[in-house]
């Protein structure tokens, strides 16, 4: 039995995809044939430069709306769709997985349907994290057979076994698509990470992407529970490898020649200790890496460990402040305070080690003043910021606590397709969030600073409200 794994377009082009690397390590150890195609990058590389804006981070809403698909169809799509297909019949796969975001559902669907047109005996299947949220599910089109709640790595390789012998019921996680998809499912999530394999990249070969980075992630999950965050829900309980674990992981990494390396954590401050012995071991081995990371400037983040980390190769931690008032703060269920983030800030700073931050104007509470205070926080620390990831106005992400608690928080929204519609009375607005995301967006700009995402386009739509 042979599993290709399809990661459609829009996603990500700077590095190969690391859920799909993972999940064929695990099959390949349990003896299972499995090839990844990526599609998305396959795409990118055979489209002109000219329309590479397409994979903007601030463009994604050209995929998964609805309203603009056709055109992005029409435009990046059609020409190549006939070799899409045939590189996915030329595998002969008798099992086809897809890992499913808001930005490639579309694109997912289309294949699937001309894939069972085609070839009806074949199984298709579908995953990845915001297949945990019947939101997401629903859009799924009936073409597919299954999909996954929850982690894939052991998941998948059962669901191979029970293909094998389908009188038994499903693996735990794994769903008909025949049933009712509305309903909230329980998540399956692999009780042992440190048991499995180092993502198998052998498919993705990293000079045919943006950067000559690799992804690596060492945790599951989050040590916070951010309110506007999906992710955290996503990904079951707080888990960590161990240090030997992540040692292991890297020297693979670094045996394939990798050297830079960007860690998919929501957050480091949980895996500090782990981090500075497993790169310490790649030390005494002459074997150097730079990495970047995500992390929260709270206390955890100590001065010795940031000198250290910094010596091991850390280059830039991305922050996630959001706001540089404290009553947003303690709303969006942050912990720490601003007190807290600026000296986290200076110590990050004199460590040598790059900040870039994360914002996010008009979450629910937040006033002009609130606004105002974000901008002063930034005024007043300028010299400890390097540059700005993603700067969003707050949106409705489906998981997330204010989707989910939407009501009970006073929030409506104008269209349920599009999370950035709502509004809570005439207090908080699309037209209130986009002009603030405007003012912070000069501010970026008008001091010379980097950003790597907005969603100030798709924000936009609903800004006449």
């Amino acid at each position: 039995m042979k599993i290709l794994l399809v990661v459609c377009p829009a996603w990500g082009v700077e590095m190969p995809p690391l859920g799909a690397a993972m999940l064929k390590s695990s099959l390949v150890q349990a003896g299972i044939q499995c090839t990844v195609f990526d599609a998305n990058q396959f795409v990118w590389k055979n489209t002109e430069p000219q329309n590479h804006w397409y994979w903007d981070k601030s463009q994604m809403h050209h995929w998964g709306n609805i309203d603009l698909y056709q055109n992005t169809h029409d435009r990046i799509l059609k020409s190549l769709w006939d070799r899409i297909l045939l590189k996915i019949q030329n595998e002969k796969a008798d099992v086809i997985g897809f890992t499913l975001w808001d930005s490639n559902i579309h694109t997912a669907n289309l294949i699937m349907q001309a894939i069972k047109s085609q070839s009806p005996q074949t199984i298709l299947l579908a995953g990845g994290p915001q297949t945990t949220f019947k939101e997401m599910r629903i859009k799924i089109d009936p073409a597919c057979d299954y999909y996954l709640v929850g982690e894939g790595e052991v998941a998948l390789v059962e669901f191979v076994s029970w293909l094998k012998n389908p009188i038994s019921p499903l693996p735990t996680g794994f769903y008909s698509t025949k049933d009712e998809m509305h309903q909230d499912l329980p998540y399956r999530q692999v009780a042992n990470i440190q048991t499995l394999p180092a993502p198998d990249f052998s498919d993705l070969s990293f000079l045919q992407y943006a950067t000559s980075a690799m992804p690596i992630i060492a945790t599951r999950s989050c040590l916070f529970q951010c309110r506007f965050c999906s992710d955290y829900p996503s990904m079951g309980t707080f888990r960590k490898l161990s240090a030997d674990a992540l040692f292991n992981t890297l020297s693979q990494m670094y045996r394939q020649g990798v050297r830079e390396l960007w860690f998919n954590d929501l957050l480091i401050n949980g895996i500090i200790p782990e981090l500075l012995e497993a790169f310490s071991k790649l030390e005494t081995k002459s074997q150097k890496m730079s990495w970047i990371a995500l992390a929260t400037p709270n206390a955890q983040l100590r001065t010795a460990d940031l000198l250290d980390l910094k010596r091991l190769g850390l280059k830039t931690l991305n922050l996630g402040l959001e706001s540089g008032s404290d009553k947003v703060m303690r709303l969006m269920k942050k912990g720490f305070n601003k007190k807290a983030a600026i000296a986290g800030l200076k110590r990050i700073y004199e460590a040598g080690i790059n900040t870039q931050l994360n914002i996010i104007v008009g979450f629910p509470g937040e006033t002009d003043e609130d606004f105002l205070e974000t901008i002063r926080f930034l005024e007043e620390n300028r010299q400890y910021i390097s540059g700005f990831t993603s700067v969003n106005a707050c949106i409705l992400i489906p998981g997330s606590e204010i989707h989910t608690h939407r009501e009970q928080l006073g929030l409506k929204l104008l269209d349920e397709t599009q999370p950035e519609s709502w509004y809570l009375d005439s207090e908080n607005t699309p037209k209130i969030r986009s002009e603030r995301l405007e003012i912070i967006l000069g501010w970026i700009k008008n001091h010379g600073y980097s950003i790597y995402a907005s969603n100030k386009d798709s924000a936009s739509f609903g800004a006449e409200s």
